[in-house]
């Protein structure tokens, strides 16, 4: 349950900044009109959709902390396109709470998943105190492509060392 939470929590940290700053890259990086945000969130959306779907065909033995933590390395690969992002982000957050379901005691079963959903949500929120800051300082290019690496390294971290707990 710690490490659900870890993951996740870092993953939506490091993703937070993309909600303030994804809008500038597309006007002063790409210099394209903002409407290609609208198109690519709903090619996110779609996808995400799909990707919640496979994740309901798969078998309870692929339904692990290591798909979860695949699903997280996915996300923060966010430059190989939105659709792998959306089908990353369809497999994370139903992930989570299967996987909180099956190995919380049933009697607290409702706190941790409150919890795991605060510490979710204000997970994506910090970050924008501090991205505008730094992208001021950096230029908005540097902390999305920061943030896309932190999101990464940590699926890609906790992978690791999880594949290695298994084999155990």
């Amino acid at each position: 349950l710690r490490l659900i939470f870890i993951s996740g929590f870092l993953g939506f940290f490091a993703f937070g900044a993309f909600d303030s700053l994804e809008s500038l890259f597309y006007r002063d990086v790409l210099n394209v009109d903002i409407v290609w945000l609208g198109w690519l969130s709903s090619v996110v959306g779609l996808t995400s959709s799909v990707g919640a779907f496979i994740l309901t065909k798969l078998s309870a033995r692929h339904v692990n902390l290591r798909l979860l933590l695949g699903a997280l390395m996915a996300v923060g690969v966010a430059i190989i396109g939105q659709a792998i992002n959306g089908l990353a982000w369809g497999f994370l957050e139903p992930l989570q709470m299967i996987l909180i379901q099956e190995r919380a005691d049933i009697k607290y079963l409702g706190r941790i998943t409150g919890f795991v959903r605060f510490g979710l949500m204000s997970a994506g929120v910090l970050p924008l105190l501090a991205a505008p800051f730094l992208a001021e300082a950096l230029g908005v290019q540097a902390v999305l492509f920061g943030a896309s690496t932190i999101i990464a390294l940590v699926g890609t971290l906790f992978f690791v060392t999880q594949g290695r707990r298994q084999r155990r």
